[in-house]
């Protein structure tokens, strides 16, 4: 019989920054001018049966974290079509457990994330110049995400910022767009997307922990109110990522649907920033619970 610390070990073992959990969020994937740089602080706080990623969880856990990320935007040109490299660091911390079992706090450097996007249909190059002229329909990109395992990680800790794993996301954001140029621009997004791991060979258990792919569908409907005010409805769909110990498998499977909503503003062409809530609205029994809040703050040059 599976022992409830073997679960408790596998559910409480991960803890790490910029979740696929959160979502990517509203209009990640816009298109902008070649040569367009963006840096973006983050802010996101997370009431969760998970420590941090929403990858794996304790039913009856009950955390609350805190992050601090700093992310890093340049867009250019690849064989004509826009691309994108994305860079992020952070800064975590997190407290909670469950009453009388388990209660403890973890905080420090967490691990890197970095995703590259190229466009496939809809969105060729253009400069400044000609982003200006042009009217965005529809628009599809590839992604490929990857966070490293740079952050704190101590094998002795049931609770770790860094999660001593590399994790690799395939994904592919669509979006259609209706009165672009306007100011009432409205979009419909979605990101249909799967996330792999490797294993984490060094848990306090001497076992390895591996974790079965995750697939998350995101989606957004914004609506630009006036020339500086934007809404959007957000949603979120995860599927799998059942977490193994040493090949046997332990805690339970993500099934849960999340809604939210945000409210932006492009304050001029160089300053903008949103700000996001939602949480889980249905999910499976003893499954993912929780909710989060997220202000982004953009700087454009």
């Amino acid at each position: 019989m599976i022992s409830y610390f073997r679960i408790l070990l596998a559910n409480l073992l991960i803890f790490s920054t910029m979740s696929y959990g959160q979502g990517d969020g509203p209009r990640a994937y816009w298109p902008a001018p070649k040569g367009t740089n963006i840096l973006a602080p983050i802010y996101s706080h997370v009431n969760s049966n998970s420590a941090f990623d929403n990858t794996l969880f304790v039913a009856k856990a009950d955390f609350k974290t805190n992050i601090y990320g700093l992310m890093y935007t340049h867009v250019f040109e690849v064989a004509g079509r826009t691309a994108a490299a994305v860079g992020m660091v952070s800064l975590g911390s997190t407290q909670g457990g469950i009453r009388n079992i388990f209660e403890g706090e973890s905080n420090g450097l967490a691990d890197t994330y970095m995703i590259g996007l190229i466009n496939l249909y809809g969105a060729p190059a253009v400069n400044g110049e000609g982003y200006m002229k042009t009217r965005y329909d529809k628009i599809v990109d590839v992604i490929i995400g990857i966070r490293a395992p740079t952050g704190v990680y101590n094998a002795d800790k049931k609770i770790n910022i860094g999660t001593n794993r590399w994790e690799f996301k395939l994904g592919f954001p669509m979006m259609k767009f209706f009165n672009w140029g306007t100011a009432k621009v409205t979009s419909i997004e979605v990101l249909p997307s799967i996330s792999v791991f490797t294993r984490n060979n060094d848990i306090s258990s001497g076992d390895h922990l591996k974790q079965n792919a995750l697939f998350n569908l995101e989606g957004h409907v914004t609506q630009k109110l006036s020339k500086i005010i934007w809404a959007s409805f957000d949603y979120q769909y995860r599927y799998g990522a059942q977490p193994n110990i040493d090949g046997e498998p332990e805690g339970n499977i993500i099934n849960s649907l999340s809604i939210g909503g945000t409210l932006g503003a492009d304050i001029n062409p160089k300053y903008g920033g949103y700000i996001t809530y939602g949480g889980i609205v249905a999910t499976n029994e003893n499954g993912i619970q929780g909710n989060i809040l997220k202000i982004l703050f953009s700087y454009k040059f």
